[in-house]
């Protein structure tokens, strides 16, 4: 089945927000059987198909980390990520897809509460809970670890921006959000 799908490992890459991700090409998941639920039920396809491996609260720890260095440490710093992103294997499999829903202030420029839908799939990937054990050590924290997802569809109260995501910063804000099969 497509959903089980094993994707050859890549490298998770920071991006300029201090976000590290491992970009996903539409190829790597068919969304055949579900685009015209998806459609039919208002959502829209997500433009950046990517697993979040360190999300705002672990991108938010390592900037606190950074402003307390000097250039030599900060660059430092990052050289340790960037070998602990190489060191580890990035293999993942594709796994269950799940409905989810959340109501809550998304965007710190806004202040508004909003509803948001998205319809994600969930990511078998071992190397996770390696990353974070080594990246709390590395930073001096206690981060949770981040749920493996990638948003496929999103439905959002608002027609700008066009990304409705849903953060799932743990396990446990995952079961919170009531996640529902999708079959």
């Amino acid at each position: 089945m497509s959903n089980q799908k094993q994707i050859t490992p890549l490298t998770p890459q920071i991006e300029d927000s201090n976000l590290a991700v491992i970009k996903l090409s539409f190829d790597d998941i068919d969304l055949m059987e579900l685009e015209e639920k998806a459609t039919q039920e208002g959502f829209k396809r997500n433009n950046d198909f990517h697993i979040t491996i360190m999300g705002f609260e672990s991108a938010d720890a390592l900037k606190s980390a950074l402003s307390k260095l000097n250039q030599t440490g900060q660059n430092e710093l990052m050289k340790k990520l960037e070998e602990l992103f190489q060191v580890l294997n990035w293999s993942f499999k594709l796994s269950q897809r799940y409905h989810i829903k959340k109501s809550g202030q998304f965007d710190s420029k806004h202040d508004r509460t909003e509803d948001r839908e998205s319809y994600i799939q969930l990511v078998y990937l071992p190397s996770m809970e390696k990353f974070y054990k080594r990246l709390n050590k590395i930073l001096k924290t206690n981060l949770l670890t981040q749920v493996p997802h990638v948003t496929l569809f999103t439905k959002g109260e608002y027609k700008n921006p066009d990304y409705y995501g849903i953060p799932i910063h743990s396990k446990e804000e995952f079961d919170s959000l009531d996640p529902v099969i999708i079959e």
